[in-house]
């Protein structure tokens, strides 16, 4: 049986759909209950594994989600693996259906490309292909398909 990978497309040089990862995520049964309250998230792209903790307080007014991955730790995000998650145990999450109005007045995504979209590792404005000289934009194409 071929090894479930996530989409090549999703990854690299195009935008992040963090709920979109999540699903699949959840579809190739990437998540494990070790606890009461803990889930194991493992990503069959890398073989990486992420502890996802899911703390609710007594009287029910908040929940807390903690993954270990670098995306929640330094992004202070719902990153792919809470979603994946949320999705297995069918808790619908109502940010990640959120569509702002145009012309909003939120601040733009500084781990975002402003030219194109992509996803950046560091809040830099441009990725290394929009920031590059015309003449060294190899690949272009094949990235924008």
């Amino acid at each position: 049986m071929a090894q479930a990978t996530l989409s090549k497309a999703r990854r690299g040089y195009v935008p992040v759909d963090r709920q979109a990862l999540g699903e699949e995520l959840a579809a190739l049964g990437c998540v494990r209950k070790v606890g009461p309250s803990s889930y194991l998230v493992i990503s069959p792209a890398s073989g990486n594994a992420y502890l996802v903790d899911h703390r609710r307080d007594p009287w029910g007014s908040y929940d807390r989600w903690e993954c270990q991955c670098p995306d929640r730790r330094y992004r202070q995000t719902v990153c792919k693996h809470i979603r994946a998650v949320k999705v297995a145990l069918g808790i619908r999450d109502e940010e990640a259906y959120f569509e702002p109005e145009e012309g909003g007045d939120e601040e733009a995504d500084p781990y975002v490309c402003r030219q194109c979209g992509a996803y950046l590792s560091h809040p830099k404005g441009l990725c290394s292909l929009c920031a590059a000289p015309k003449g060294e934009r190899r690949g272009w194409e094949a990235v924008r398909c």
